[in-house]
């Protein structure tokens, strides 16, 4: 018995050696070629094709302690050897940092990634990438190809990203093309990079914004299923701006998914959109309705939803309409009590546009009814009401009721 187990040991010696030597003259192409094989290889007969030769040698009665768990060991086998690698605690360790850095947002599969396609000039997705000068940015590339037949220059100016309908980031992205230049001139072609900054979450860890906001709805998981972006474009350098919008869906896109964790439906409230004020200050327009060559009607239509979940209410505000709406700012009242000092346990992030075609803004309430009547001095008899006010940019309020707190 103690020649068996001496016998596989022997073999398994062997084995770790010709992985730690190999053959030093192996080409890159020749290494890869070869991993790719193994890694081909099915786990449970490679393990099986192992313990085979541990039989040949040492018999039926193989024992237990030569017995390798599958995360420990990786098989790979020929038709004259079998080579085992062991990864050490560090090799591991290594490889889950990998995989939580790879996070889905980097390994997206979209199943039409073409953003514009007119006039001879295209812009297409290219996915997201990590902002190598400046630390927690993520950047979001998207090629611009210019083969207009009429040789005109391109202008693109990517303003917002939504992500499952929230905003990327709570401000406005930073844009900037790697030719240098504001233009793509006819036959060339340049990468746009739309830079967002990361955020701190409660456990002090860097996040994208919108997975803050879906952690709010308690959405089970943080894959993306679409990608909003939000642009102008011009083509030819004495032509009007068009602001444009193209909706992304992955492979992970589900039909009415996201939708099922806005909560019960409450109400609506028509708001102006706000988009003059919006282009006159972005895109210094002087008159933005001819220059900018948007098409606005002034109103917007915010459906608002409600859900309880742990830590509180949950108000989600979705735009109906295809304009984005741009408002000065919002506030939580109470029997008209402006409760946002109160309410700061709920970490509402500012945010005062929601992007159109579906976009969501995601507010909570977190008060009690007993810390809203002791820090108002609300009697008991007094019934409490949680109200929403928009403030547009000309300061008028747009108020709607959202519930009654018992």
């Amino acid at each position: 018995m103690k020649k068996k187990i001496l016998l596989a040991f022997m073999l398994f010696t062997m084995s770790i050696s010709v992985v730690a030597c190999g053959d030093k003259s192996e080409s890159i192409d020749e290494k890869e070629t070869r991993q790719e094989r193994e890694k081909d290889n099915d786990d449970s007969d490679g393990k099986s094709a192992l313990l085979g030769k541990l039989s040949e040698l040492t018999g039926n009665d193989v024992p237990l302690t030569a017995t390798v768990p599958d995360e420990d060991v990786a098989v790979a086998v020929t038709d004259e050897t079998a080579t085992v690698e062991i990864m050490t605690e560090e090799t591991v360790a290594t490889a889950d940092e990998m995989v939580a850095e790879e996070s889905d947002v980097f390994n997206l599969n979209i199943d039409n990634p073409v953003v514009y396609s007119e006039n001879g000039v295209t812009l297409t997705f290219d996915g997201f990438e990590k902002d190598t000068s400046y630390e927690n940015v993520n950047n979001i590339k998207i090629k611009v190809e210019n083969n207009n037949p009429d040789n005109k220059k391109v202008y693109v100016e990517i303003h917002h990203v939504t992500i499952n309908n929230m905003l990327s980031d709570e401000f406005v992205c930073y844009c900037e093309q790697e030719n240098g230049e504001e233009f793509v001139q006819a036959g060339e072609s340049t990468m746009i990079n739309v830079r967002h900054s990361m955020h701190l979450n409660s456990d002090d860890e860097y996040s994208m914004f919108y997975e803050l906001q879906q952690d709010r709805l308690e959405v089970p998981d943080n894959k993306i299923q679409t990608i909003g972006i939000y642009y102008n474009i011009r083509i030819g350098t004495d032509s009007e701006r068009e602001e444009r919008a193209a909706i992304l869906n992955t492979s992970d896109y589900k039909e009415g998914y996201l939708e099922s964790f806005y909560g019960d439906y409450v109400t609506s409230i028509e708001v102006p959109t706000a988009m003059h004020y919006y282009m006159y200050n972005y895109y210094e327009c002087a008159e933005p309705e001819a220059e900018c060559n948007i098409n606005m009607d002034g109103k917007g239509i915010i459906e608002i939803y409600k859900k309880k979940t742990e830590s509180g209410t949950v108000f989600v505000l979705k735009n109906t309409d295809e304009e984005f709406i741009n408002y000065n700012h919002s506030v939580m009242r109470v029997n008209g009590e402006d409760i946002r000092e109160l309410n700061e346990a709920a970490d509402n992030t500012f945010i005062n546009m929601i992007m159109g075609n579906g976009g969501i803004a995601v507010f909570e309430f977190s008060a009690s009814a007993d810390e809203i009547r002791s820090a108002y001095e609300i009697s008991n008899d007094v019934p409490l009401t949680l109200s929403l006010t928009i403030v547009d940019h000309n300061q008028q309020e747009h108020e709607v009721t959202l519930m009654t707190i018992e």
